[in-house]
């Protein structure tokens, strides 16, 4: 795509195909942040592959675990008994954004995924390449900023139970 269907898709809203998750088509919601700034950050989340993901999947799989930890072997039934995979995650939406007290434009996507009907997942990439949150869907962009304690964002995936919690790969 070009820059200017890019910001056109993130000035309106629209539907991007998303290497990262093998070309799938996801629904961009519409940006309210300068779409000059929010550009850059959009097109390397786009550049992101799905050996990326791959590479990525083990934090939903200790999201999945503490799911399984939480409420019991119950949750594997629903998805018939696999790992969790990307045949199991259906995503609704991806938006950019920031808050206040960063400068940072966040990628984030939420979905939905067998193992959490509930509460969902929702994975957040800082300048859109650097993966820095996979959780149940909370809407905010970092660990940090959804706990009020700067700590937590030494972790991806972040959880009351530390031995599922994931730090990222190395820079």
């Amino acid at each position: 795509m070009t820059d200017n269907e890019l910001l056109i898709i993130l000035e309106k809203g629209g539907q991007v195909s998303v290497p990262y998750f093998d070309g799938s088509m996801i629904q961009v919601e519409k940006c309210d942040l300068s779409l000059e700034e929010v550009l850059p950050a959009f097109k390397r989340f786009l550049s992101l592959t799905a050996e990326q993901r791959r590479s990525d999947a083990r934090h939903l799989l200790a999201y999945c675990k503490m799911i399984v930890y939480a409420v019991g072997e119950d949750a594997l039934e629903d998805m018939g008994g696999s790992e969790p995979g990307a045949s199991l995650i259906f995503f609704d939406k991806l938006e950019a954004g920031k808050y206040a007290s960063k400068p940072t434009i966040y990628v984030q996507i939420e979905g939905n995924v067998d193992w959490e009907p509930e509460h969902g997942l929702q994975m957040s990439w800082a300048e859109g390449d650097r993966l820095v949150k996979v959780s149940a869907f909370d809407g905010h962009p970092t660990n940090a900023h959804a706990s009020a304690k700067p700590e937590d964002d030494q972790y991806v995936f972040e959880c009351y139970k530390r031995e599922f919690c994931t730090f990222p790969d190395p820079v």
